[in-house]
């Protein structure tokens, strides 16, 4: 699930830390998110969970919990570490792109 979370992360957060770019610089990088998510492809890892085989989890399933898991999520005190200070709703944005596979806004 992390794998598959980590570009989408790193795009909501690279809008408000350069951080990212500077990781880019020092390991040789274009993009980070897009070096993770050829990393994933080579190793099988799915780009959205839409794809992912590995366990039972449709679309209903994930639109039946999309907010308690949202809600949960950006309750979590890890999020409090995070470069970007995003809101629940913010949080349910990065689960939906990252099911779908769409780009982050």
């Amino acid at each position: 699930a992390n794998a598959i979370l980590l570009p989408y992360v790193i795009a909501y957060n690279r809008k408000v830390s350069d951080k990212y770019a500077y990781a880019e610089k020092m390991l040789g990088l274009a993009d980070l998110s897009k070096a993770i998510e050829e990393m994933n492809r080579k190793m099988d890892i799915p780009s959205c969970f839409k794809d992912c085989t590995e366990v039972d989890f449709n679309e209903a399933k994930f639109k039946e919990v999309l907010d308690r898991m949202s809600e949960h999520a950006w309750e979590d005190p890890c999020t409090l570490t995070n470069p970007g200070k995003p809101t629940a709703l913010d949080v349910k944005m990065l689960f939906e792109a990252a099911y779908y596979g769409k780009a982050v806004e």
